[in-house]
């Protein structure tokens, strides 16, 4: 998942602050970002809009929020090269 706008890296903050358990974001170092740490949330909107954002993986830990993440991704208008 990348976020090229910032339209969309507000959304993506917005859907984060609805969330109501850990959402984690692991990167292809192996470090991990809980991004309902405010510090954090930076440095994870940061990699998602990165060059290699899409080496990038999302958890969360509850169905409630993983629902939440996935209507947000399914919105997203499909990008093509």
């Amino acid at each position: 998942m990348k976020l090229t706008t910032v339209d969309e890296l507000i959304h993506f903050n917005e859907v984060l602050d609805q969330c109501g358990g850990s959402i984690c974001l692991q990167g292809p170092d192996g470090r991990v970002l809980d991004l309902r740490d405010g510090a954090s949330r930076l440095q994870g909107l940061t990699a998602l809009s990165g060059a290699d954002a899409e080496s990038y993986d999302l958890y969360a830990r509850r169905r409630e929020d993983e629902t939440l993440l996935l209507s947000y991704l399914n919105r997203q208008p499909k990008k093509t090269a």
